[in-house]
Parts: C-alpha cells; structure tokens; sequence
C-alpha cells in the first residue's frame, strides 16, 4: 500500500455533496461556456476580415482553435 493511501484518499473531496455541485456548476460554466463563447468570438472575428492575417493574428487564431477543443473536451466528461 503506498504511503499516501495509509491516511485516506489524498483527493477525495471535503466539500459537502451541495458545495461540490454548486462548485461543479461553477467550474462549468466558466470553464466551458465562457472559454467557448470568447473563443467562438475570437474565431469569427478573424473570419469575417477580408485581409491576410499577421503572424499574431494567426497565433490567435491558432490558440483560439485549440483551447476550443480543450473547453469541448472538459465539458464532455
């Protein structure tokens, strides 16, 4: 038995079952929705202009691309 399990489950969790929803619901809501909609916004931004993009200009988009993957993926589990 590792030495961490010998006092309890380091991770569990010492919220009640209330305060680690309203918790969950927070995280979500910040985490995902915020993240998609600023990134969706970053995204069609970008796309609605005609010109060429400048370097960091498509380092945001590039940014913005993948940190909407990353929020999706958090939402889903």
């Amino acid at each position: 038995v590792p030495h961490y399990l010998l006092r309890g489950d380091p991770f569990a969790s010492r919220l009640s079952k209330e305060a680690d929803i309203v918790a969950a619901f927070y995280i979500f809501i910040i985490g995902g929705v915020m993240s998609a909609t600023g990134n969706g916004y970053v995204l069609y931004m970008t796309f609605k202009r005609k010109t060429k993009l400048k370097p960091p200009e498509l380092m945001t988009v590039n940014l913005a691309i993948f940190d909407f993957g990353i929020s999706g993926r958090k939402s889903k589990r």
